[in-house]
């Protein structure tokens, strides 16, 4: 089985510190600085989200590298930048994407900015694999 990216920022869903060592840092970080709360936030869990339900979908040619669901629209709704984490942590996802394709090769990029075109729809590439997590 291969491992899920949290929805809301960066790691791993089963890599995530302990509320332990979460209080603990939050102690430490409010005790050098002298504000903030000891009691860290929690992570909106996806499953106590609503996003908007997706107002494309893609050609039955274009179904098997292509998704809906909310976990990838979640995953793919932002950035990586402080904000960006901090709006997805609290499960706001005003602007979800309504689908997320995954093209394999040059072939299927094409088709999907072909079909893209002929729905009005905007593209917005992630990721690029600038780094080995991605």
């Amino acid at each position: 089985m291969e491992r899920r990216r949290k929805h809301w920022g960066w790691g791993y869903e089963d890599d995530q510190p302990s509320p332990e060592d979460l209080r603990g840092a939050a102690e430490y970080l409010t005790g050098r600085l002298g504000f903030g709360s000891t009691e860290p936030e929690a992570a909106v869990p996806l499953s106590e989200v609503s996003l908007p339900a997706p107002r494309l979908r893609a050609p039955d040619s274009l179904a098997s590298i292509c998704a809906v669901g909310d976990y990838e629209r979640a995953l793919h709704c932002y950035g990586r930048s402080y904000r960006d984490v901090v709006r997805a942590f609290r499960g706001q996802f005003e602007h979800p994407p309504d689908v997320v394709a995954h093209p394999r090769d040059e072939a299927e990029l094409q088709a999907v900015l072909d079909w893209a075109v002929s729905a009005g729809a905007a593209v917005i590439p992630f990721a690029a694999r600038t780094s080995p997590a991605w």
